[in-house]
């Protein structure tokens, strides 16, 4: 199984790479990952929290918020070099906005 996700990560470009990576080390659902947004990743903790959204009206299964430590398999996707996120984007913005892949 590690010589296929080596090989899917090796294959991606690096959007791809952090999408991916993000599922493989979080075990996050896809609901859970479309609806991340970068006030959900605390780079001072080096964690991500999976919060719900009345607005957009997700809810975690079972009501299940959580927040769970950034794998160090993830290095810095999702943070900058310094441990910030992205400048020029805002809180309430999703982390994968506007990025998905056309289907």
């Amino acid at each position: 199984m590690e010589e296929q996700q080596s090989r899917l990560l090796v294959a991606c470009d690096s959007w791809e790479r952090a999408l991916f990576s993000t599922f493989l080390f979080t075990e996050f659902r896809e609901q859970e990952v479309m609806y991340l947004f970068w006030k959900d990743l605390n780079p001072k903790l080096r964690t991500v929290r999976v919060l719900s959204k009345p607005d957009l009206k997700f809810y975690p299964k079972r009501w299940e918020e959580r927040e769970v430590p950034v794998p160090a398999e993830l290095g810095g996707k999702g943070f900058s070099e310094n441990g910030s996120k992205p400048a020029a984007v805002a809180p309430e913005q999703p982390a994968y906005h506007g990025a998905w892949p056309a289907g």
